[in-house]
C-alpha cells in the first residue's frame, strides 16, 4: 500500500499558526507586549505607602487612647573588642583587648573617699563598680602617664594576657582610654577580695594578722599555688621579675575553709629574651638595696647578669621563707627556701622540683 503525502501549502508553512478547520485561513500579526503606561504621582505614593508595616493602633480605655508598653532594651555590655598594635625590640605584634570609656565605671566611696586596694611603682589599684555588667566589682589600677609612653604598661597588658587561661592570675577585663587621647589610662582586672567589707587579703598582710592564724595548715598549698603560677607563667616565656609577699592575694576556694593565692602586679614582667640588664651599683648601694629588696637576687644586685628564671625561683624562696615562720611545716619549708636562696643560681632547683617537693608536703604533711 503507497500512502502519498500532499504538499502543504505556502500560506500555511510561512504563517505563525495554523488556520482552524472550517474557517478560511488569515494570518494575524504576532503579539506585541506593550508596557502599562506610568501612574499617577499620588496613585504610586499611594501604593508605597501601603507596603509599610502596619503601625498598631491605640487600645481604647475609658474613653481615652492607650498605646501598648513596650518591652525595655536590655542594655548592652560596657566596652568594645580592639585590636592594639604593640611594638617592642623593632617587632609588633596585636593584642585583642576590650576597649571601655571612664563613663563606664562608678568610683566605690567610703566617708567620701575613694577605696584605694593598693600603690605601686606604675600607679593606683582602686575598687569600682562596672556599670550595666554582670561583673558589679573590679579592680582598676590607673597608670602614671610617663609609663604609658615608655610602653612598659601595655607589656603589662601583655603579661596578663598570656596567662588568662590559668586559674593562678586575675582575670583582665580589659582596658580604659581617656577620651581626650588614645593614651591607655587604666587597667580593668578581676577584684580578688571579699565583696562584702570590699578588702583584699596579700600574703604579706596573712603574715603580719594573727587573725588568720587559724588556717595556718593551708599554708602549704598556698606556696604551691603561687609556684603552679610562676612555672605558668615561664612557660608562656615571661619572666615575673617582682615577685613577693605583698604580689600575691588569697582568697576562698570553692571549699570555704580552703585559701589559695593568686599571683598580681605584673608591671615588671617581661619577655625572657627582653629581661633588663643587670644593675650597676657600688658596695654599699648593694647592701642598702639588699635590705630594702631582700626578695632581688644577688646577681642582679652584683651586676653580673640581669633577671632570669633562676632570680625568679630566688625570689620564690625568700617567700618561702616567709610562709615558714607561720606555717605547720616550718622545717622542710625553710630548708626549701634557702636551697632557692642559693648564692649561685645554678645551685637553685628547678621549678618543677620545688612544685613536686610541696606538693609532697600538703599531701603526706612533712
Amino acid at each position: 500500500m503507497v500512502v502519498t503525502v500532499k504538499p502543504v501549502p505556502k500560506q500555511i508553512q510561512n504563517s505563525p499558526q495554523a488556520p482552524r478547520k472550517g474557517r478560511p485561513y488569515d494570518n494575524p500579526a504576532p503579539f506585541v507586549c506593550r508596557p502599562l503606561p506610568a501612574l499617577p504621582p499620588s496613585v504610586a505614593a499611594q501604593n508605597a505607602r501601603n507596603l509599610l508595616p502596619v503601625k498598631p493602633k491605640p487600645i481604647l480605655q475609658n474613653g481615652a487612647q492607650f498605646q501598648q508598653p513596650r518591652k525595655p532594651k536590655r542594655p548592652a555590655e560596657p566596652g568594645r573588642l580592639t585590636l592594639i598594635p604593640l611594638t617592642t625590640n623593632g617587632f609588633t605584634r596585636e593584642l585583642k583587648c576590650t576597649v571601655y570609656r571612664p563613663s563606664d565605671f562608678e568610683a566605690i566611696t567610703v566617708n567620701g573617699a575613694a577605696v584605694t586596694l593598693g600603690q605601686g611603682t606604675f600607679g593606683e589599684v582602686n575598687l569600682m563598680r562596672l556599670l550595666s555588667s554582670k561583673r558589679p566589682l573590679v579592680a582598676v589600677k590607673f597608670c602614671k602617664s610617663h609609663l604609658v609612653q615608655d610602653g612598659d604598661v601595655w607589656r603589662e597588658v601583655a603579661a596578663m594576657q598570656a596567662v588568662q587561661d590559668h586559674w593562678a592570675f586575675p582575670k583582665l577585663y580589659g582596658i580604659i582610654r581617656s577620651q581626650r587621647s588614645q593614651d591607655l589610662s587604666a587597667i580593668v582586672m578581676e577584684f580578688i577580695g571579699n565583696t562584702n567589707s570590699m578588702m583584699g587579703m596579700s600574703v604579706a598582710d596573712a603574715i603580719r594578722s594573727k587573725k588568720y592564724m587559724p588556717f595556718k595548715h593551708n599554708w602549704v598549698w598556698i606556696a604551691n599555688d603561687i609556684a603552679r603560677g610562676l612555672a605558668h607563667l615561664h612557660s608562656k616565656d615571661y619572666l615575673h621579675c617582682d615577685l613577693k609577699t605583698n604580689n600575691a592575694l588569697l582568697w576562698r576556694g570553692p571549699n570555704r575553709n580552703m585559701w589559695r593565692a593568686k599571683l598580681i602586679d605584673m608591671g615588671k614582667a617581661c619577655k625572657k629574651n627582653e629581661a633588663k640588664g643587670p644593675m650597676f651599683l657600688s658596695k654599699a648601694e648593694q647592701r642598702e638595696t639588699a635590705q630594702i629588696f631582700p626578695h632581688v637576687p644577688h646577681e642582679v644586685l652584683a651586676g653580673e647578669v640581669g633577671y632570669t628564671v633562676e632570680g625568679d625561683i630566688f625570689s620564690l624562696g625568700y617567700l618561702l621563707l616567709q610562709i615558714a615562720q607561720v606555717s605547720t611545716l616550718k622545717k622542710p619549708m625553710k630548708k626549701l627556701g634557702e636551697r632557692c636562696n642559693g648564692t649561685r643560681p645554678r645551685s637553685r632547683p628547678a621549678l618543677s622540683r620545688v612544685i613536686q617537693e610541696l606538693t609532697s608536703f600538703a599531701v603526706n604533711g612533712c
